[in-house]
């Protein structure tokens, strides 16, 4: 359907540019992980694709794939959207490892590799964070 595009940056930047964006009272910050190193940051730089909510029951379904050597994130459609359909894409991330930022114990959410989906973004999910 669509690539999710913007800014390839490492999680470094990411991790500063997120704090940035807090302080600058942006809302809403686009940054979507591509693998331990890689983070794609649409929030500045982003197409439509930016604009796809998550959801626990998708319509679509997001992959990273290798182009020319380079990691990218496409969008894919999992059955037929009807017009006026919201279109939407499951996150399915886990929380592999967690760690502080200033006093806050957060996550760090990977997508599995194994195509299950034991998504923590869930309302209905209590998924604990690792230690």
């Amino acid at each position: 359907m669509i690539e999710y595009v913007g800014e390839l940056i490492r999680q470094q930047v990411a991790d500063k540019r997120e704090k940035a964006y807090e302080r600058q009272g942006i809302g809403s910050s686009y940054l979507f992980r591509v693998d331990e190193d890689l983070v794609v940051d649409a929030t500045k730089k982003g197409n439509l694709g930016r604009l796809i909510n998550h959801c626990c029951t998708p319509n679509c379904t997001a992959k990273i794939i290798t182009i020319n050597g380079e990691k990218k994130i496409v969008i894919y459609a999992k059955a037929a959207i009807e017009p006026g359909d919201e279109v939407t894409y499951g996150k399915c991330l886990r929380a592999t490892s967690a760690g502080l930022v200033g006093a806050t114990r957060v996550a760090v959410l990977t997508p599995p590799d194994d195509g299950s989906c034991p998504c923590v973004l869930r309302v209905r999910c209590r998924l604990p964070l690792p230690d």
